[in-house]
């Protein structure tokens, strides 16, 4: 009845705003974020690219980097609807968040004591003596030792390819997720793969460093930053993996690697274990790429880390696969716990290490009896090594991350001239840590106060590698 008493220019313009009112339905939503994660395929499933491309057709997973040697599958990055509509394809094994990962830095960077620039002699280190370095078949440091026919990949920072003292053979550039040969590998403004590049190789040459494995060849592949405070990305180390797996599947021999060494763990708060199936319950797309490379022949050697606990949630430490070095200090290249605390004019009584030690400020070591089993220790404190610094062509340099690369180098002694010879990666490792522990209790005064000879409760470091026995 009110509504007959209103004129006709109410009604209309009651009817105008009516008409024009926004439905709750037509609101605007929120735009969806996008993370970056690792898409995992079935053994089954095509092509990597052709999949992924149908993929993003139909949910919008453009690849940003494709894999098919290290693992099937692919890099993208997706929002949470996207990557529950590409969980759900029947060709996906999984997909998981991309994961970051950390060098391991360096707690001291000293200059070396010896005279080390061209032409005024060479130093055999001292960690090189401890694990008789000298006594090898290839003699470090009597300046004409050479590892030949085995190849070693550093994923790490690059390598500085114009370094005298290095031997190094080429390599890739995985920053943008795809192998680019050589990109900036050889060229490291952040000397971390540099640094390790010598521990494993540097030349017998009567100059500067000699190595674990004088003049082995040497290959850089670049998965991490130039800024060292920056990390390396699941995309771009996978890739670094895919590049080093593809050289054991293509038609030359020649470029075969042999050991890939890898001296990072995963970023704090990332915690990853062994699943004890390649990544494929908890998928772990690096622990399936990793178990990949060593079904090509790849043995992997891994720093434990930093961080002075448990390594059993850290890859690649964590893996069975990867034979773990932690770390232990020497300062005088002689067992028997004699030498003084110091590197350099630096006390590092004050930092807690002892002569013939494990580390026991910084170094991860194992507590199950599976991770015991592939765990074996190497110097870690004071290492003299290359470094791709323009001053200072040469340095000292702590952690985990150099005692791996000592075990690299015994790793290529094994392979060149010792037991391994072109045996299984599974077999090098258990051959590795046999070894030591053989030697160890042959010659226990050769070990070090947390060995499995004098241990630390709940501390296992496994026992000191011997480079003299290859």
């Amino acid at each position: 009845m009110r509504s007959a008493l209103l004129g006709p220019s109410v009604l209309a313009l009651l009817a105008t705003v009516v008409v024009v009112a926004p439905a709750a339905s037509d609101t605007p939503k929120p735009q969806e974020r996008t993370e970056a994660y690792i898409v995992v395929l079935k053994d089954s499933a095509g092509d990597p690219a052709a999949v992924s491309n149908r993929l993003a057709r139909s949910h919008g997973a453009a690849p940003t980097a494709v894999f098919r040697h290290a693992l099937k599958g692919f890099a993208a990055r997706l929002t949470d609807t996207e990557a529950a509509g590409v969980r759900a394809d029947p060709d996906v094994r999984f997909v998981s968040k991309q994961r970051n990962y950390q060098l391991g830095p360096p707690r001291h960077r000293t200059p070396v004591s010896c005279r080390v620039s061209a032409g005024e002699g060479q130093c055999l280190p001292e960690w090189a003596d401890r694990v008789e370095a000298d006594r090898s078949s290839a003699r470090s440091g009597d300046g004409k030792g050479t590892v030949k026919g085995v190849h070693v990949a550093v994923i790490d920072s690059g390598i500085q390819g114009t370094h005298p003292d290095l031997n190094v053979q080429g390599g890739t550039d995985c920053l943008s997720g795809s192998p680019v040969v050589p990109g900036t590998s050889l060229n490291a403004p952040d000397p971390h793969g540099t640094e390790i590049g010598g521990i494993i190789g540097a030349k017998d040459n009567g100059f500067g460093v000699v190595g674990v494995a004088p003049g082995v060849p040497l290959w850089a592949v670049k998965s991490f930053p130039d800024d060292p405070d920056d990390l390396g990305t699941d995309e771009a180390i996978l890739c670094g993996m895919e590049w080093v797996t593809s050289t054991r599947t293509d038609t030359d021999p020649a470029n075969d690697i042999h050991i890939a060494n890898m001296s990072f763990t995963s970023e704090p708060g990332v915690q990853e274990q062994d699943d004890e199936a390649c990544g494929t319950l908890n998928a772990d797309a690096f622990h399936m790429a990793v178990c990949n490379m060593v079904r090509a022949g790849i043995t992997v050697v891994g720093a434990a880390g930093n961080s002075g606990h448990d390594f059993a949630r850290h890859g690649p430490a964590a893996y069975q696969e990867v034979l773990t070095a932690t770390a232990m200090v020497d300062f005088d290249g002689r067992p028997g716990a004699r030498g003084r605390s110091d590197c350099q004019g630096v006390d590092f009584g004050l930092f807690g290490d002892e002569d013939d030690q494990a580390t026991l400020e910084f170094s991860n070591f194992a507590r199950s009896k599976r991770d015991r089993e592939h765990t074996v220790a190497a110097p870690g404190v004071c290492l003299f090594t290359t470094s791709s610094a323009p001053d200072a062509p040469y340095t000292a340099v702590d952690g985990t991350s150099f005692a791996a690369p000592v075990v690299a180098g015994t790793t290529a002694l094994c392979i060149a001239h010792g037991p391994c010879g072109r045996s299984t990666p599974a077999r090098n490792l258990r051959t590795i840590v046999d070894d030591a522990a053989r030697y160890s209790r042959r010659h226990p005064d050769y070990g070090f106060e947390g060995d499995p000879h004098d241990p630390f409760p709940g501390r296992y470091y496994g026992p000191l590698v011997h480079a003299g026995g290859y």
